[in-house]
C-alpha cells in the first residue's frame, strides 16, 4: 500500500463529498510524506497536519514536522530522544492528516473529526510495521482526536515545550 496514494484518494474524496466550507482542503499543495529514521524505529511521533498560516512557508515543507531541516521542532524532538536514549534516526514521524487545509485546523476540530475515520484507517495501516513501538502526540488537538475526549492536562506544559531551552 502506498500511503500517499491512499491519502490522495481520501483528500480528493473529502474535497468533493464533504462540507468543508469552514476550512477547505488546499489541493494545490502536495501530500507530505512521513519522516523515517535510518535505524531501528523505537518511537513514533504523531502530528496533526502540515498546515501553517504562512502560505509561502507551506511550500518549504517537504517531510513531516520539517525533520529534514534545522529548527525548534527538530531541536525539541532531539531533546526528547536524548532523554530516552535514542536519536532522531530511531523515530518515525507522521501526521494523521498528510494534506493541507486552507487555515490551520486546530480551531476547526469539527472538520478534523469529520475527516478522521478515513484518515485513521490509513494511519493504522501505515503504523502496522511498528506494532510495539510507543507513540507520542504533538499537541492537544491530536490527543483529543485520537482519544475522543478533551485533554484534561495541557500537553505543551506536560512535555515542557513552552520552555525556551530548545
Amino acid at each position: 500500500m502506498n500511503i500517499l496514494d491512499e491519502v490522495k484518494k481520501i483528500r480528493d474524496y473529502l474535497k468533493e463529498n464533504m462540507d468543508n466550507q469552514q476550512n477547505p482542503i488546499d489541493c494545490s499543495m502536495p501530500m507530505i510524506p512521513p519522516y523515517k529514521g535510518n535505524s531501528a524505529i523505537k518511537l513514533i511521533v504523531l502530528g496533526q497536519d502540515p498546515t501553517i498560516k504562512n502560505i509561502e512557508s507551506r511550500k518549504q515543507i517537504k517531510i513531516t514536522l520539517n525533520l529534514d531541516r534545522e529548527g525548534s521542532l527538530k531541536n525539541y524532538l532531539s531533546k526528547i530522544c536524548d532523554g530516552i536514549g535514542i536519536t532522531l534516526d530511531n523515530i518515525y514521524a507522521t501526521n494523521i492528516f498528510k494534506y493541507f487545509y486552507t487555515n490551520p485546523p486546530a480551531e476547526t476540530l469539527d472538520i478534523l473529526r469529520k475527516h478522521l475515520a478515513k484518515n485513521i484507517d490509513v494511519l493504522n495501516e501505515e503504523l502496522k510495521p511498528y506494532p510495539n513501538v510507543p507513540v507520542i502526540t504533538l499537541g492537544e488537538p491530536v490527543l483529543e482526536l485520537i482519544a475522543k475526549e478533551s485533554a484534561n492536562r495541557k500537553v505543551r506544559f506536560y512535555w515542557g515545550y513552552d520552555d525556551n531551552n530548545f
